[in-house]
């Protein structure tokens, strides 16, 4: 069960970077302009698929940070 911990970690950061989706979408119906975090979610999403969770975090927390309030 060592891969347990991994596993949660991967969906807490899943969970996290569709969290920072639905914010920027909100934003977005708001007329915000969401085109600076479009590098941000490319590199998040870059870094879950090589596995990088910390990473992906990171930049999903930043989005969420800068968005979230839009909603």
């Amino acid at each position: 069960m060592a891969g347990g911990g991994i596993e949660v970690t991967k969906m807490q950061t899943l969970e996290l970077l569709s969290e920072a989706m639905k914010a920027l979408k909100r934003s977005k119906k708001l007329g915000v302009d969401v085109k600076p975090a479009k590098p941000l979610m490319e590199h998040a999403l870059r870094a879950f698929s090589a596995g990088d969770y910390a990473e992906a975090r990171r930049l999903g927390e930043e989005v969420l940070r800068r968005f979230s309030g839009s909603s």
